[in-house]
């Protein structure tokens, strides 16, 4: 059995926050067989000899985006990123609890949408799924990812044809995607009724003879970070009616995620979404003049600045990417490449304020 084990020996520099601050942008057994066991009953004796066999050590390895262990198979495997409907209409969402990475940024009318980026390909149901912008395609060159979405924007395709993007579309791939039929009974449920899931995206990427290993290093590095006691809730108003916040609970280390006040739910397991790390990348954008639809244009070439929650503490970062097709590079404070606790990570894309709160009790408002 091979197992890769990755140990970092890295300073994490953390900075706890005071009671309320504005933050502003600027990973065959074997069995001995009596011979009394041939006078039973064939179908029993194989019954009993498999129950009985000593329990098989799966074989491990690092997934290259939480750092934690996983399968072989699932380390392996390039990540596919997805485009995730959030209007408020649109939930609650499905799947996106096993994703590794989410991308969270504003599109036109002042609504956000999701790119969740997943190696585990096991579940059963994921979306509902939306269209492309162009700026969206940035998070999958990020992980090496193959991009699946339903439409996109004129821009998105361009951008799609010009990278040769390996992308999975909606508007063409009836066999990877499907329409909840529960949605379709409702009045203007139809654009927030497309989904996918793991097993229909995998036989695509075979059919399509798409490369599924996955190539490039970790965007960061790893490390078990010790838990603290501290009271920690971070807001981001993307807009009047999007406010993405998170809640720091100590007792598992994770943020929990909430729509404003409203937990965040995966609709497949009924969980609340939680991840071990919240980024805020402080981008700059703008609405095209002209564009009728209201889209924007998002820089996420160059470098900017942001911060790192985790554990209940904050620490600055900056990020550079070369080409939009690079991978981004993190850094904590010190230049260095940014450490993050082991786990799933939420990045904000972002460019106003983030209030965050520590103490025992704090009070949220939209």
């Amino acid at each position: 059995m091979n197992k890769h084990l990755i140990s970092w020996a890295l300073v994490f520099v953390v900075m706890p926050l005071s009671s309320c601050e504005v933050i502003r942008s600027s990973q065959p057994a074997e069995f001995k067989i009596e011979e009394a066991d041939f006078e039973r009953d064939g179908e029993q004796w194989a019954n009993e000899a498999f129950n009985n066999a000593p329990e098989q050590e799966l074989a491990l390895a690092e997934n290259n985006l939480t750092g934690l262990m996983t399968d072989e198979e699932t380390a392996a495997r390039r990540p596919v990123a997805v485009v995730i409907n959030n209007l408020k209409k649109a939930l609650p969402q499905s799947g996106v609890s096993k994703a590794d990475i989410i991308y969270e940024v504003l599109a036109e009318g002042d609504i956000t949408r999701l790119v969740a980026v997943f190696k585990d390909m096991s579940s059963e149901k994921i979306g509902p799924v939306r269209s492309a912008r162009d700026y969206f395609l940035a998070f999958a060159f990020d992980n090496g990812a193959i991009f699946a979405h339903h439409g996109g924007s004129p821009a998105a395709y361009s951008l799609i044809t010009r990278s040769s993007a390996d992308n999975i579309d909606g508007m063409y791939a009836s066999d990877a995607f499907w329409r909840d039929p529960s949605r379709l009974s409702v009045a203007g449920m139809y654009e927030h009724s497309s989904y996918t899931d793991g097993r229909r995206l995998v036989e695509k990427i075979n059919n399509e003879n798409y490369l599924n290993i996955a190539t490039g290093d970790s965007p960061f590095n790893f490390k078990d970070i010790e838990k603290t006691e501290v009271y920690q809730t971070i807001a981001i108003t993307y807009s009047k009616g999007y406010v993405r916040r998170f809640e720091y609970d100590a007792d598992s280390g994770l943020y929990l995620a909430f729509n404003g006040d409203d937990a965040l739910i995966d609709e497949e397991t009924g969980e609340q979404l939680s991840v071990a790390n919240v980024i805020a990348q402080f981008a700059e954008m703008h609405v095209i003049q002209g564009d009728a639809a209201g889209r924007r244009a998002v820089r996420l070439t160059g470098d900017g600045k942001g911060f790192l929650f985790t554990n209940g503490f904050t620490s600055p970062l900056t990020w550079r990417k070369e080409r939009l097709d690079d991978a981004t590079m993190w850094f904590d404070g010190n230049g260095d490449k940014l450490t993050v606790s082991a786990g799933k990570t939420w990045i904000n894309v972002y460019n106003g304020e983030v209030i965050v709160e520590t103490g025992k009790k704090a009070v949220f408002r939209k």
